[in-house]
């Protein structure tokens, strides 16, 4: 009898320890898949809002750079007084140059950001920042043409393509021209595609 409740003990025994050695491994593979969701969840998040930011960044630095208000601190002195056309297109060089520097600096972290992101979230917000950095090549491409107009190496017979080129050259927060539309509309789905990340 005593040998049969000795044997008895020992398999509740065996039973026991088998049933906590199968809990220890549950609640550990548990632990090992919420740590594995934790850490995928903030590089998803940090990736998400380094993104943000440098896209923030940009575009304030966009902004920035099309202030149709061109102070007197922006010119050399050389070339503040001056008529003479050389002059003028040399000193708005110099405006032009100081005012895109911010913009070159932004868009290296906003490529770096980028190419962070696509690794993280995939190629479809590599799409969608390509929109914003296409409006930036826009701005570029229309800031070289109006200093080939100031240069005189651009002579456009149209008046209203002068004009055309002011208006996307400078233009205030406010503005509803075509670039500043692109601009908002590009911020725009980089924020409906990230901001419910930042939310989680």
């Amino acid at each position: 009898m005593e040998a049969e409740t000795c044997s008895n003990i020992s398999v509740i025994k065996d039973i026991i320890i088998a049933f906590a050695a199968v809990v220890t491994t549950c609640l550990a593979f548990y632990g090992v898949t919420s740590w594995k969701r934790e850490i995928s969840g903030k590089v998803k998040y940090d990736s998400a809002r380094n993104l943000l930011l440098a896209t923030y960044k940009l575009r304030d630095a966009i902004f920035d750079a099309r202030d149709p208000l061109i102070s007197a601190s922006e010119f050399t002195e050389s070339d503040a007084h001056s008529e003479a056309p050389s002059s003028r297109y040399n000193a708005h060089i110099d405006v032009f140059h100081n005012r895109w520097k911010p913009i070159w600096v932004s868009l290296i972290e906003y490529d770096a950001a980028t190419l962070e992101a696509e690794a993280v979230f995939g190629v479809n917000v590599k799409h969608i920042s390509s929109r914003f950095r296409d409006c930036v090549e826009t701005l570029w491409k229309s800031t070289e043409f109006y200093l080939d107009i100031m240069a005189g190496n651009t002579d456009p017979r149209d008046e209203k393509v002068v004009i055309e080129n002011r208006n996307e050259v400078f233009a205030t927060r406010n503005s509803e021209d075509d670039i500043s539309t692109k601009i908002k509309k590009a911020i725009s789905l980089m924020e409906v595609y990230l901001k419910p990340i930042l939310k989680r």
